[in-house]
């Protein structure tokens, strides 16, 4: 009994364990459910349209029934209940109405140059996705679009990926000649010549353009990445003026990049425009304005550049002419000499006296004593740059810290992932701690018996 009892529990603990590591391995597989890519192929004339993705609900691969959110039923003829897919893609404008007008999108992307736009992460568990366009309808309509994901392909694959060919209607002038005009002066509105200016285009790139162009400057907006496409360097005439003419739709940026000499660059030497229409221009006493149509007229203002230029030197002094040295004196005659007196007879010697006793030597002085030398005086202490070394440790504390910042990098995904796997482990643990319990208890029952 005892021994059956064991064999029970020892399963029930694998089974256990089994099943742990089953909810871990499917823990791994639900982080693909966030997979799902919908890849939108457009014409490239359409490049720059936004797009919005919604997310509507639910799809029954085995009765090919879509399950809608609350909301999306109303815009589906009043349903109250699944619908099937022909149902639902005969419905998709009116589904569209209904998310354009009342509901937010999951998220946005805009059409690149090569007129393709992709959406990422997005769940595969069987969820309904429309795509509509949000902008650009006087460019282009483009059909709203209803697919699922996983996707099934027509050969009966299924897959997380799934690429839709968008309809686009176009009923514009294709033939958009735009003007753009750039005035330059001063602050007493004289005209400039000689200003500098570099004229690009906003073209909006793919996904993953930025590692492939990782020396290219990369900017972001709502819509997605884009770049300015370098289109000329142009230089204003004596008018201070610069026209251009039939310039394509899209969106541009002229920036001043070189002040007229004397003048400093304007304070918003960066002006973004944009161009839909064709537009005409006119002349006025040389100058030329705005006549009919898309004309993007621009001004931009110089200040006089106030930095004073060094004054030239002086020119240097003539010398002055030197003074003519003075005519030396005649020199005086020599006076005769005087005649030399005759020597006197020599005087007659002394006889030399007797010695004088030589007195007794003076006692002889002791010397000073030494005096003890004083204490030398304490130096002055020296004076350490501590401040100054304080502040400059300060200061590399403070850019380190700045620079040793960072943001955790581990998701809620992957501490649930961590805490399932600390469960595996105590279980497994209190599972081999049973069995020895277990064993030693049958050996002393076996040894009692």
């Amino acid at each position: 009994m005892k021994r059956k009892f064991s064999k029970s529990f020892f399963a029930m603990v694998l089974a256990l364990c089994v099943l742990s590591m089953s909810i871990v391995i499917s823990g791994t597989t639900v982080s693909a459910e966030d997979d799902g890519v919908i890849n939108i192929n457009a014409e490239t004339l359409a490049s720059g349209v936004k797009l919005g993705i919604y997310d509507v609900g639910s799809y029954d691969y085995e009765t090919g029934y879509f399950d809608l959110k609350d909301g999306y039923y109303e815009a589906a003829d009043g349903n109250t209940s699944p619908i099937g897919s022909t149902q639902a893609l005969m419905l998709t404008n009116d589904l569209a109405e209904h998310a354009l007008e009342y509901e937010a999108p999951d998220a946005y992307r805009v059409i690149d140059i090569d007129g393709k736009a992709s959406f990422k992460n997005l769940s595969t568990d069987s969820r309904a996705y429309l795509i509509c366009q949000m902008d650009g309808y006087d460019l282009v309509k483009i059909s709203p679009m209803l697919t699922v994901l996983p996707y099934k392909t027509p050969e009966g694959e299924v897959t997380n990926v799934s690429d839709i060919t968008a309809k686009c209607e176009f009923d514009y002038d294709f033939d958009v000649k735009g003007v753009v005009i750039v005035n330059k002066v001063d602050d007493k509105d004289n005209r400039l010549e000689g200003a500098v200016f570099r004229f690009e285009q906003k073209e909006y790139v793919p996904d993953g353009y930025a590692e492939e162009h990782p020396d290219e400057e990369i900017y972001t907006d709502i819509y997605g990445e884009y770049v300015w496409e370098f289109v000329a360097e142009l230089t204003t005439d004596v008018h201070g003026q610069i026209v251009i003419p039939e310039i394509p739709r899209g969106t541009y940026i002229m920036t001043e990049i070189k002040a007229p000499e004397g003048y400093k660059i304007s304070d918003d030497p960066s002006v973004e425009f944009d161009i839909y229409d064709s537009g005409t221009v006119r002349l006025e006493r040389d100058i030329y304005v705005a006549d009919e149509g898309d004309v993007a007229v621009l001004t931009f203002v110089n200040l006089p550049d106030e930095t004073s230029e060094p004054s030239e030197p002086s020119e240097p002094s003539e010398p002055s002419e030197p003074s003519e040295p003075s005519e030396p004196s005649e020199p005086s005659e020599p006076s005769e000499p005087s005649k030399t007196s005759e020597p006197s007879e020599p005087s007659k010697t002394s006889e030399p006296s007797e010695p004088s006793h030589s007195s007794k030597p003076d006692e002889t002085t002791k010397p000073d004593e030494i005096s003890t030398p004083s204490e030398p005086s304490h130096s002055s202490q020296v004076s350490t740059p501590q401040t100054s070394r304080q502040t400059s440790i300060t200061s590399t504390v403070s850019t380190v810290t700045k620079e040793s910042s960072f943001t955790p990098i581990l998701t809620g995904e992957d501490i649930a992932k961590f805490i399932i796997i600390g469960v595996v482990v105590a279980v497994s643990l209190v599972a081999v701690i049973l069995l020895f319990v277990l064993g030693r208890k049958k050996k002393d029952d076996d040894d009692d018996e």
